[in-house]
């Protein structure tokens, strides 16, 4: 266990993209912050999310003109992050 200060509940945050073209529309935003840890699965763990870049690659994939394209709406946008395994 990481010496963190974890909340006895945590949280998450999901950017999807509901319709291809332009990147400003069609993108949905769900928040959730009821988690707690007794629902993790085995193979799952928390995660403290330090940074999320915005690259080119992932406003083509909003934009639907990636060379690969989410296999059906809605797809999570962004590929990458940095953090720290919390729990």
């Amino acid at each position: 266990m990481s010496d963190l200060l974890l909340p006895s509940t945590f949280g998450s945050v999901v950017l999807n993209r509901t319709e291809r073209g332009n990147p400003a529309e069609g993108i949905e935003y769900k928040s959730d912050n009821s988690l707690d840890y007794k629902s993790l699965l085995p193979a799952q763990c928390v995660v403290k999310l330090a940074y999320a870049p915005i690259n080119p690659s992932d406003i083509n994939v909003l934009e639907g003109t990636y060379i690969r394209r989410p296999p059906a709406l809605p797809a999570t946008a962004g590929m990458e992050g940095s953090g720290v395994i919390a729990f």
